[in-house]
């Protein structure tokens, strides 16, 4: 006698395998999509806007902002004697950065690195003597050095407000005109000030580091003094309270 059973269920059982099989593969290949579509993918773009390169150990104590166009220019950066004419970045697709800073009188300072996201990564500059690394970081708030600053650069006390995009404005101590910027991101502290001084206070780079309340503390270095750093502390505080002259900190 024949099997019916089989007859009739075997049609039904492959039907159900190749259904099976067919929302298997489906589920196989929406993931991988998924998974692909949620690797990042970089450009130049990726490198826009305002980023601050510090060094987390603070061996080095230096401390860069750039600012960028998204279309491979640098536009600025608080280094001495910057030219933007020459200036460039390269971001590939995989995150690997290439940065190119030049300066009038030094030539060009080459960084490479990768970008982790589009707020952050990490870069190295190469020197005969070894490399020096740092981490970077997209300023997400132009405005939180915003208010009045009060300190000392050597013997020279002065006054300067920062406005709601970290310009430099209202500078009392050096010669005018007298301009710059100054940022912070995650506690790090990158500024840059020209003035009409001749000397030592022409061009001043800021480094340091800020308490997240109303100090920072660090060094300044000069065009004219060459690799030296001097240690100092800004203060803000309201102007119409008393001054107070604050002291270096190797005083």
């Amino acid at each position: 006698m024949e099997d019916y059973r089989v007859k009739i269920n075997s049609p039904i059982l492959t039907r159900m395998q190749a259904m099976s099989l067919f929302f298997f593969f489906a589920f196989i290949f929406v993931l991988a999509n998924s998974e692909l579509s949620a690797q990042p993918h970089f450009n130049n773009s990726s490198f826009s806007g305002l980023w601050i390169a510090y060094d987390s150990t603070q061996q080095e104590r230096d401390t860069l902002y750039m600012i960028s166009d998204g279309n491979g220019n640098i536009l600025d950066c608080n280094t001495f004697h910057f030219s933007s004419q020459n200036s460039f970045y390269s971001v590939q697709e995989n995150g690997a950065i290439t940065i190119g800073l030049h300066m009038e009188h030094d030539g060009l300072m080459e960084f490479n690195g990768f970008l982790l996201s589009s707020t952050e990564g990490s870069i190295a500059i190469e020197f005969d003597d070894g490399a020096l690394s740092f981490d970077l970081k997209k300023v997400s708030d132009k405005s939180v050095l915003q208010g009045t600053w009060f300190g000392a650069f050597d013997s020279r006390d002065v006054r300067f407000t920062v406005d709601a995009d970290g310009e430099v404005s209202s500078f009392s101590g050096f010669e005018n005109p007298v301009s710059g910027r100054i940022y912070a991101q995650n506690g790090f502290v990158a500024g840059f000030i020209e003035s009409a001084e001749q000397g030592d206070f022409y061009l001043i780079k800021i480094n340091g580091v800020f308490d997240g309340e109303n100090i920072i503390s660090g060094t300044f270095g000069s065009d004219n003094r060459g690799p030296v750093l001097t240690d100092i502390i800004l203060e803000r505080r309201d102007p119409a309270l008393p001054g107070v002259k604050m002291l270096l900190l190797d005083e």
